[in-house]
């Protein structure tokens, strides 16, 4: 409809056809160019169909062009599908003419469906090992007040690339595919809805690990005898190691203020062991840590004593099993020394160098 010295298109503030939901506000926005910097106004309709009877709906008259040749019209009143309408408008765009331009028209065609919907995924396993078989399930719920069940098709992707598209099962509202090619690493899982007649588009999105790294302590318990400079703790990583990884790391005991002697089978960190606390990091690579525990020789038969030592605040990786271990300190006495060990020289500054 556009006539050679003058032309006129139309656009839409919603241009998806799969997406515009009824009573969303949607701006129609008209250009008109020519050699000469056009003048005048344009005037908007709505086309549409109420069953197979045309109607004609004028959204906007005489609307002056603006100095960038442009006109718009904002509404939020057109029909979506249900009694009778299909929610299908072609919006017209009649600019007026002036004395340089003769009147033209420009269409577009705008879907507009009367029920919006939300789009779930899940993976599962999840994490699952390289070359493990993947279950992806999508649901599409209505939206309330929506009515009905949304039919069509789901499209699974990874990022950029598609895994596949599946029909909805209208009776459980699901879509399933299964996928074993997923590389090592991190992957961005959406699931698109692409819309039916009376149901708009949506999508979900989660995020599937295969074989991420993974960060724990080598066993779930340790022990050294005293009379040996300090205790070996070892922490893995296992799994994709090719980035960097960090864990955090503390020991703790419940001894609180019993004094050195104490026969309770609890460790001491003021008697029997030096407090260690950090944040481990493992560069691209490295699969093992070795955190070393200073053990302090006193001379007090108290027997086997214990500690405890944790993993948090894992960055880069999953946080394995174990993260807790306990540590066992075997007791190198069985009676209690003559003196106090804090009393002898080389004990009060060797301890004073391990603090």
């Amino acid at each position: 409809g556009n006539n050679p010295e003058v032309s006129v298109t139309i656009a839409s503030s919603s241009p998806d056809l799969r997406a515009t939901v009824v009573g969303s506000s949607i701006t129609f926005t008209a250009t008109v160019t020519g050699a000469i910097a056009p003048t005048g106004t344009v005037t908007f309709f709505d086309n549409t169909f109420n069953g197979s009877n045309p109607e004609t709906h004028t959204l906007a008259s005489n609307v002056p062009l603006k100095a960038s040749g442009q006109a718009t019209v904002t509404t939020s009143s057109l029909t979506a599908a249900g009694n009778n309408y299909l929610g299908n408008h072609f919006i017209v765009a009649i600019y007026s003419g002036d004395g340089s331009h003769a009147s033209t028209v420009a269409t577009m065609m705008q879907k507009v469906h009367a029920g919006a919907t939300t789009t779930s995924v899940v993976a599962s396993p999840n994490p699952s090992g390289v070359g493990q078989s993947v279950s992806l399930t999508a649901t599409v719920l209505g939206t309330p007040p929506s009515v009905g069940v949304a039919t069509g098709m789901v499209t699974f992707s990874d990022g950029a690339t598609v895994i596949g598209q599946v029909a909805l099962n209208t009776a459980n509202n699901t879509a399933s595919i299964t996928t074993a090619s997923l590389a090592s690493g991190s992957h961005a899982i959406t699931a698109t809805y692409a819309s039916d007649t009376y149901f708009a588009a949506s999508s979900g999105s989660t995020t599937l690990l295969v074989n991420p790294p993974s960060v724990q302590l080598s066993a779930a318990a340790f022990s050294v005898t005293e009379g040996t400079p300090s205790l070996s703790v070892q922490v893995n990583r296992t799994g994709d190691t090719s980035a960097v990884s960090t864990v955090d790391y503390a020991t703790s005991d419940t001894s609180g203020a019993n004094n050195c002697n104490a026969v309770n089978g609890v460790a001491s960190s003021s008697c029997d062991y030096l407090t260690m606390l950090g944040t481990l990091r493992f560069a691209a690579g490295e699969t093992s840590k070795t955190i070393l525990i200073p053990i302090v020789d006193d001379a007090y038969a108290e027997g086997d004593e214990t500690l405890t030592i944790t993993l948090s605040n894992v960055t880069g990786a999953l946080q394995g099993s174990p993260a807790t271990a306990t540590l066992t300190i075997h007791d190198n006495e069985t009676v209690n020394g003559a003196t106090n060990p804090i009393d002898q020289a080389g004990f009060f500054v060797r301890q004073h160098y391990i603090d």
